[in-house]
């Protein structure tokens, strides 16, 4: 009976001491087909003759794929994964806006890379404070949260109170 990975593959193969038996190939997604084993030999069948039960290992190496991550349109970084790796996408460091999350090439955002995932994966870099993704301001607290951002994009989602705000500088500044 081929064996996957310690798990038996859906079907049983039978065979006579009188026909030869070439074990098929197996196209599983995210990996490459390395072949059949019998301990550590490899072996593609069973020969004219051949009697008893045999038990064969399909031997598989995961696909290695990339992920490119981009920030305006320059790509900044790129690494490998393969459909067993698992991990969080970490985000870019501070500079004139606030890291949002990464986007794929289909709008979605990322966090993470799951394990099971296949193919290259291209990231662009999401940032709050850009016109396309401004700050949203609630209350006088995230107005403090932006003061050391002046050069972005803001949006007021309801009129606040600026009773306790003490202002950044003068419209002059």
């Amino acid at each position: 009976q081929p064996v996957l990975d310690g798990l038996a593959l859906p079907n049983k193969l039978s065979y006579t001491v009188e026909e030869a038996l070439i074990l098929p190939n197996y196209d599983i997604e995210g990996y490459i087909f390395n072949g059949w084993y019998e301990g550590s030999v490899k072996v593609t069948g069973i020969s004219v003759g051949t009697t008893g039960d045999k038990v064969f290992t399909a031997k598989f190496t995961p696909l290695t794929y990339s992920i490119t991550c981009y920030d305006d349109g320059t790509a900044i970084n790129s690494f490998s994964y393969t459909i067993e790796s698992s991990f969080e996408l970490e985000p870019l460091p501070d500079g004139d806006y606030e890291f949002d999350s990464w986007i794929d090439a289909n709008g979605n955002k990322r966090t993470t890379v799951e394990q099971g995932s296949t193919g290259d994966i291209y990231l662009t870099a999401l940032w709050k404070g850009t016109e396309e993704n401004p700050y949203l301001i609630y209350n006088v607290a995230d107005l403090e949260n932006i003061s050391n951002r002046p050069y972005c994009s803001y949006k007021l989602m309801r009129d606040i109170s600026l009773s306790t705000w003490t202002p950044i500088g003068t419209a002059s500044n």
